[in-house]
């Protein structure tokens, strides 16, 4: 018999508690329906969750699976999280630079989220790396290299059954999000959590809640014992000047390289700031200006990109089998051009990935030439005929051709310039 009649009675009249939030992970994890879960979820909504309530789901969603304490096993160390409809590849730039200055980077990588994009598919991509199954393996390359990424399976199973429940039913709202975040950064034990909340197109929530979540993210973390930081995007366009996982990996291989440019990238923008709030609220850099001045030098230096190939390495990855800058081999290259004089109004970013995705393919279909890079950004003034992405498959791909058409409509160009958005929306601490 379910509990969960009985916490929406209370919850009516009174916070939630400790005990009551473990009554609710229980019947989670038992339940073989949505419903009841989703009438709590419901009931929590209308009559508010408080910092403190969402403290409490959190740490029960955590106990449900494996805990790890990474700082102290590994001393101060940081972890980031990514919450929108799209992840971008930030986190294999921001690892590769904090290692550089010997603060550790923790990352439990897996698709129990089922987000498009994570981290997870693009490791995934890369032929050789492998994500240790044992934890001592993890704990051990981190003590060599710096970075731990570990299976996310065992963590906090419980939140991420909560997250998918609620996204089937539309009911993805700020508080969840809060919960089940944080669950997994408590299960994870990191010192540091820097959150990048989307807004725009690529958001899950609107404005206001984003703000909000924003705000709770950083509070309840506090609550945990974990320092947060807040960084608020606008993910009206891609982030990245490249779609696909071998495309982005490559951009930030050439990027950290110095061995090529990609103007239409807010890549290293996001990075760089990411980055920044890691140095200074870890002690090692003194102030911002020398916080950005760390960043450069790792970059510039070539520190970072030796780090970085280091860190995959280390996991297993063979650098020079996937490195290759400007070495398409065997692979075809069409062209998106405008159809009229103006600008770039919009770059529409859901169905340029849904496109991407399609045409790059997955399983037995997987093309690893596939993949689109941007020469373009919204607000670009272009001629008819200008080139405004490049896209490259393998000359078998039928996908392509299927989508061709779809793919042109991802960009469209107006006789009236837009007002483009700030990347940084604001940061909170």
């Amino acid at each position: 018999m379910s509990r969960i009649k009985e916490l929406i009675e209370k919850k009516q009249t009174a916070e939630l508690m400790v005990e009551d939030m473990h009554i609710f992970v229980d019947e989670i994890l038992k339940s073989k329906s949505d419903k009841d879960i989703v009438s709590l979820v419901s009931c929590m909504q209308k009559y508010g969750m408080s910092d403190a309530e969402i403290y409490s789901l959190a740490g029960a969603l955590a106990a449900s699976g494996m805990s790890l304490n990474t700082s102290r096993e590994l001393g101060y160390c940081v972890d980031s999280q990514s919450v929108g409809k799209f992840s971008d590849p930030i986190n294999l730039i921001v690892m590769s630079v904090l290692s550089v200055y010997d603060i550790k980077f923790v990352k439990a990588v897996g698709n129990s989220y089922a987000e498009k994009g994570s981290t997870f598919d693009r490791l995934k991509s890369i032929k050789g790396l492998k994500i240790p199954a044992v934890l001592d393996d993890a704990y051990e390359i981190a003590d060599n290299v710096g970075v731990m990424l570990f299976d996310a399976k065992n963590i906090a199973p419980a939140a991420v059954k909560l997250y998918n429940i609620c996204k089937k039913h539309n009911m993805l709202v700020e508080f969840i999000i809060a919960a089940t975040v944080v669950a997994n950064k408590i299960a994870t034990g990191s010192s540091l959590v820097i959150y990048d909340i989307k807004i725009g197109e690529g958001s899950v929530l609107g404005l206001i809640e984003s703000e909000l979540l924003a705000q709770r993210l950083i509070n309840v973390s506090g609550l945990a014992r974990i320092n947060a930081v807040s960084v608020i995007t606008d993910l009206s366009w891609p982030i990245s000047a490249t779609v696909g996982y071998n495309f982005e990996i490559q951009e930030i291989i050439d990027y950290l390289s110095g061995a090529k440019e990609y103007p239409n990238s807010s890549l290293k923008t996001l990075a760089k700031e990411m980055t920044v709030c890691a140095l200074m609220s870890s002690g090692v850099a003194k102030s911002r200006t020398n916080a950005v001045e760390l960043y450069n030098d790792a970059v510039t230096s070539g520190k970072a990109y030796q780090k970085f190939r280091e860190i995959l390495e280390y996991y297993g990855a063979n650098f020079d089998s996937f490195n290759r800058t400007n070495k398409f081999v065997d692979t075809a290259v069409s062209y998106v051009v405008a159809k009229q004089d103006g600008y770039v109004f919009d770059i529409k970013l859901l169905d340029l990935y849904n496109c991407a995705h399609e045409i790059i393919g997955s399983g037995k279909s997987y093309d690893k030439n596939a993949g689109i890079v941007l020469m373009c950004a919204e607000g670009t003034p272009v001629k008819k005929g200008q080139k405004l992405a490049e896209v490259f498959f393998s000359l078998d791909n039928k996908k392509y051709f299927e989508k061709y058409k779809d793919l042109n409509d991802c960009f469209a160009v107006s006789e009236k310039k837009p007002v483009v958005n700030n990347l940084f929306y604001k940061v909170m601490v």
